[in-house]
């Protein structure tokens, strides 16, 4: 019995992982879809080449761009806005909004651990695809907000032209994560392919990336000192490579199981003691 309902509560642990990461995936899928429909944008590709945005009729054409671009964050409830960052004319552009690029990091949006130059050299440095620049407390629209920083660069390895930055709301990802137990010090985590953490939360423990067995999946990982005493369950994305992870004090998770055990022991001793006490009887009346 206890074997049994110890399988039954981890494969329960696996399937809450699972329906996250097909929330995730497709979540994710569609915002792969608008970067897709973003770099084909013919607007978008011809502005990639405007050096002096604001002269004579080019600023005509800044206008007709940023009007053409469409706002998706009502079709994606993740979506919070998008900004198209050209490399060549310094500007950012997003469907309600156009700002040089000093000017939006200054009013707009900022990473609180880099200036401006910094950032502009990350960003626009290194050519991303589909990848998660950043994730955690950012500054949007002059409030601390908790964001993970979507890019797609635009251009091609060895020739970026600009990036496109998708702003996703992070609590709208950890509120997926809420209904799995965390109480006592467990933590459950999302991190890439690469290993960097995408977002996580935590009741307390220290939130760390474990190290997988290598191929695997999916499964369970028993508690032991190399999981600092916490139980393990993972599963893994085919769709990018994402894995789930979830470790919790070893009561929380058999909790069900370990009050099957404490009840089986219970009656146990119950027929023991009354055994015992059965035999005391009969043997004294014998003698």
């Amino acid at each position: 019995t206890y074997d049994v309902v110890k399988k039954e509560v981890t494969h329960s642990n696996l399937q809450m992982l699972d329906q996250v990461k097909e929330t995730v995936d497709s979540r994710f899928n569609e915002i792969n879809r608008i970067s897709l429909q973003l770099q084909s944008d013919p607007a978008v590709q011809s502005f990639q080449q405007v050096k002096e945005p604001f002269r004579d009729t080019t600023a005509y054409k800044v206008y007709r761009t940023q009007k053409s671009l469409y706002s998706y964050n009502a079709a994606n409830g993740f979506i919070l806005n998008y900004y198209l960052i050209f490399k060549n004319s310094d500007l950012a552009l997003s469907p309600d909004s156009t700002y040089e690029l000093p000017s939006f990091y200054r009013y707009m949006f900022s990473d609180p651990s880099k200036d401006y130059t910094t950032w502009r050299n990350d960003l626009l440095g290194h050519f991303r695809n589909r990848e998660i620049m950043s994730s955690g407390s950012t500054v949007y629209q002059g409030k601390t907000t908790d964001l993970l920083t979507y890019v797609q660069s635009l251009g091609y390895p060895g020739h970026i032209q600009g990036a496109l930055m998708i702003l996703v709301d992070n609590q709208r990802l950890q509120s997926l994560l809420r209904g799995i137990d965390i109480s006592d010090g467990g933590w459950v985590s999302i991190v890439d392919e690469k290993g960097r953490l995408v977002t996580s939360l935590s009741s307390g423990g220290m939130v760390t990336r474990q190290s997988l067995p290598p191929g695997a999946k999916s499964g369970v990982i028993e508690a032991s000192a190399a999981t600092g005493g916490m139980m393990m369950t993972y599963t893994t994305s085919s769709y990018n490579g994402w894995s789930y992870v979830v470790a919790q004090p070893p009561h929380v998770v058999l909790s069900k199981v370990l009050a099957i055990k404490h009840t089986t022991v219970t009656i146990l001793l119950a027929f023991l003691i009354f055994g015992l006490i059965l035999a005391y009887l009969f043997a004294t009346r014998s003698g």
